[in-house]
């Protein structure tokens, strides 16, 4: 599961993705004349992230380059940030030049469910009997800080009940899918 997000250029540790976001919301968060490229804004967040992981003795994370930018792929393909014209920033030509305004409220759960729908999205069997495999590639934190089966299904059980409401997933008996995307185009996905 963890090669999917690292595959898809999403792939990042929980305490790093914590560090990443408290960055960003710290960032966006000052009063500034001028808003921040995308680019910008999660170089900054790296250099804070890192300062702060140095601070606290964190020690996992070996690349920061490469977590800056799995982050950047994650925060702009889960569509969390909004531009000066309070448009979402989607993937794209001159996304990384783009000025970000702000955080979607939900930001953090957006996130965590994008990565959830990724591996839903390369599951083609049922999740069922996997889960806890699953969302240890979500919210693993290594052998010093292991998290509990049960606080792993309760995470779970969090994002799943999010991606629910959002209308992104249904059950079928055992097996959990996406729902289909509504088509922008008439005559294409049919």
């Amino acid at each position: 599961m963890e090669a999917i997000h690292r595959s898809e250029g999403i792939g990042s540790l929980r305490e790093t993705r914590e560090l990443f976001f408290e960055a960003v919301e710290e960032i966006l968060s000052q009063n500034m004349e001028q808003r921040p490229t995308v680019l910008d804004l999660l170089s900054r967040a790296e250099q804070a992230a890192s300062k702060k992981a140095e601070e606290t003795n964190y020690t996992s994370e070996r690349n920061w380059h490469v977590a800056r930018r799995s982050m950047q792929n994650l925060f702009v393909r889960a569509e969390v940030l909004r531009d000066d014209t309070d448009q979402v920033i989607t993937e794209g030509f001159g996304d990384e030049s783009r000025l970000v305004s702000r955080l979607e409220p939900e930001f953090r759960q957006l996130c965590h469910a994008y990565l959830a729908e990724t591996i839903i999205r390369s599951s083609a069997r049922s999740l069922q009997g996997r889960l806890l495999l699953s969302w240890l590639t979500l919210f693993r934190r290594g052998k010093a800080n292991a998290v509990s089966p049960d606080e792993l299904k309760r995470m779970a059980d969090e994002v799943l009940m999010f991606l629910h409401k959002k209308g992104k997933i249904e059950r079928d008996g055992s097996q959990i899918r996406l729902r289909a995307a509504p088509t922008l185009v008439k005559g294409f996905g049919t």
